[in-house]
């Protein structure tokens, strides 16, 4: 079995605790956070999105998440969950998610990347720690 090497994570988010939110428009971006010239390692083989700079941890967000990859006014999402599943009444937490298909095309290089977490309905708002771990 071969173990895999944690060699960089990358804080893509700090949390927010839940508050009330109000009534929203549609797409209230509460939280946006841009990320430039992150080093991707060239020996990067495997991506992960959690909620601790380990490795672990379980990620949020009341409503949705979006991470995507900037170059200048585009924005390229790579990324996104609705973790009230359409408005079912419940937050689901995630544990930590493989996305490497998303992120492999960017080993070797430096990226920009932009986190926004998104309210989609009225009641609260708020979000985990988002940490894309990255090993060899």
């Amino acid at each position: 079995m071969t173990t895999k090497t944690l060699i960089s994570a990358l804080q893509l988010a700090t949390k927010r605790e839940a508050r009330a939110s109000g009534t929203p428009g549609p797409n209230d971006i509460f939280y946006s956070s841009t990320d430039y010239n992150l080093p991707i390692p060239a020996n990067a083989t495997q991506f992960v999105l959690c909620g601790s700079a380990d490795g672990t941890g379980n990620t949020y967000v009341d409503d949705k998440v979006v991470v995507a990859a900037v170059n200048g006014s585009t924005s390229s999402p790579l990324y996104t969950h609705d973790y009230s599943n359409g408005n079912s009444g419940r937050i689901i937490p995630l544990p930590p998610t493989d996305v490497t298909s998303a992120f492999k095309q960017f080993v070797g290089k430096s990226i920009n990347l932009q986190t926004q977490f998104i309210d989609l309905y009225k009641n609260s708002k708020g979000g985990s720690n988002f940490f894309l771990c990255i090993y060899a």
